[in-house]
């Protein structure tokens, strides 16, 4: 009878399907999360009086390169939070599936 060695070459696919499909989830939630967090203090500074008093002293190029710079350092920030963590959390799975 023919006997068949199957040797595994690579690693395995459905390891790689799932890596993948949890960075794109925590690439939506980032993006949803940001863009939550814009929408909510836009909302205040529209109802904060303080904030119209400090818009009409303020030159509009400012407010906007302010709002643009603070948005993408946020933003930023949350994505190094996040990937910075993925090595751990990649050795806690793998160690709860070899234990």
């Amino acid at each position: 009878m023919n006997e068949h060695n199957v040797e595994s070459l690579g690693k395995d696919q459905m390891q790689n399907f799932i890596y993948t499909y949890i960075m794109i989830f925590a690439l939506y939630m980032v993006i949803l999360f940001h863009g939550q967090i814009v929408a909510t203090n836009v909302a205040t500074e529209k109802s904060s009086r303080a904030m119209e008093v400090l818009i009409t002293s303020a030159k509009l190029s400012s407010m906007m390169f302010g709002k643009v710079i603070g948005s993408g350092l946020a933003g930023l920030t949350q994505l190094v939070l996040l990937y910075g963590t993925t090595p751990k959390i990649s050795t806690i799975l793998k160690a709860m599936k070899n234990a």
